[in-house]
């Protein structure tokens, strides 16, 4: 018999006892091979996480007045805090298809940002590349086919007497390596042209406007559209378009994964493999920033459609997980970057991504989670890591699509 012949019935032998033995595990102990697995990575103790005392040292912003969804939210994060939490906050929009679409969504921003100023919060504006009639195509961006309705959008958002201090950090075409959008004709390099084309049409209006990018630390070929077969690789190909001092600081997304309860896929629980820094750390160094931030978070429940296969984390877990988010932000701290944290905490179980990734749905239970979050506001603290949030309450409407890879 031929050698690789040897080598490949060898390898099907291998697997072929790897899912008996985890079959037989599953039967014989009621736990399937990844529980077993996690509660190794993350060990469980004995103590709990103390939910008394404030999160920081600072005085809640008073929000008493407000009605903004978001800033009602970051109150309920300061009534569980007792304190002050961030001034950061993460909001979604998307692109004009028209010019009354434009004048539309302009006064709607700018109704937002003057609130947010209101209160002294710095929003994080990530800009889908999304319209009413559906998804951008970068190609057809890049033509300069939405060229006019974009300039009409900052005409007026001038025009109702927005100024540059009140529009914060803007992030247009957010993770563009993902599945998402409608990239398939686009390749990595457009993504960094289509970036100079909105920040230029953006700076005609507000020359000292703040700009970032965010990307996904897993990069998925242009035509995968299952999230099959992402890997972490180089992002060098969507930054070295961009132009640099065009941005400020660089983003780095990444999210932890679970299969679904009674599968035998590894699961992706470790920040050291889905937001590893050296990433962050090479794309930075191209765009010759010194401003890095990461948006990510741990979920208490996936699969929320599908109860009989829903999987979650418990609290220990997520508090273990954060941990290790800080270290990855530490050893950027290390290389000489200013880093902060943008943390995804919506409950999405009754959307399509069908999980939850709040920690808590009422400040008055879910006690555990809440001392999670309040140790993970604490460390930032400790090592002089900003912190921003993205939450809401459920009554905005706003799309918010962008987001945690399922």
């Amino acid at each position: 018999m031929k050698l690789k012949n040897v080598i490949w019935y060898t390898i099907i032998l291998c697997l072929m006892i790897a899912f008996g033995s985890s079959v037989t595990f599953q039967a014989i102990t009621n736990r399937s091979l990844f529980q077993t697995v996690q509660s190794a990575v993350f060990p469980p103790e004995s103590e709990d996480l103390p939910l008394a005392g404030q999160c920081t040292t600072k005085p809640p912003i008073d929000l008493s007045q407000t009605q903004e969804p978001h800033l009602r939210k970051l109150a309920e994060y300061q009534q569980v805090c007792q304190s002050f939490v961030t001034d950061r906050l993460m909001i979604f929009t998307e692109m004009p298809n028209s010019d009354v679409k434009a004048v539309e969504m302009a006064d709607k921003m700018a109704a937002t940002l003057n609130e947010f100023d209101r209160y002294g919060i710095t929003p994080v504006v990530i800009v889908e590349p999304n319209t009413a009639w559906g998804l951008i195509d970068f190609l057809e961006f890049k033509s300069g086919f939405y060229d006019d309705w974009i300039e009409t959008y900052f005409r007026q958002l001038k025009r109702q007497g927005v100024n540059t201090s009140q529009l914060g950090i803007w992030v247009p075409f957010p993770e563009a390596n993902i599945p998402t959008w409608n990239k398939g004709n686009a390749t990595p390099q457009d993504y960094g042209m289509v970036v100079n084309q909105y920040i230029a049409l953006m700076k005609r209006y507000y020359p000292n406007s703040r700009h970032s990018l965010l990307l996904n630390s897993a990069t998925y070929d242009n035509t995968d559209f299952d999230w099959a077969y992402g890997e972490y690789i180089s992002l060098m190909p969507y930054v070295e378009k961009v132009t640099p001092g065009s941005v400020e600081s660089f983003g780095l997304q990444g999210f932890p994964w679970m299969p679904r309860k009674q599968s035998i896929s590894n699961p992706l629980i470790k920040p050291a493999e889905y937001l590893n820094y050296l990433l962050a750390h090479e794309a930075a160094q191209q765009l010759q920033v010194k401003e890095i931030w990461f948006n990510t978070g741990t979920f208490a429940a996936k699969y929320t459609n599908q109860p009989e296969q829903q999987v979650g984390m418990d609290y220990l877990t997520r508090k273990h997980v954060l941990d290790q988010v800080i270290d990855q932000a530490v050893k950027l701290q290390q290389r000489g970057y200013v880093v902060w944290i943008n943390l995804f905490a919506e409950d999405k179980s009754n959307t399509a991504e069908a999980t939850d990734w709040s920690y808590w749905h009422d400040p008055t239970e879910n006690q555990q989670n809440q001392a999670v979050f309040k140790h993970f506001v604490r460390q930032l603290n400790q090592h002089q890591i900003g912190l921003s949030l993205f939450d809401r309450l459920p009554s905005d409407s706003a799309t918010q699509s962008a987001q945690p890879q399922t």
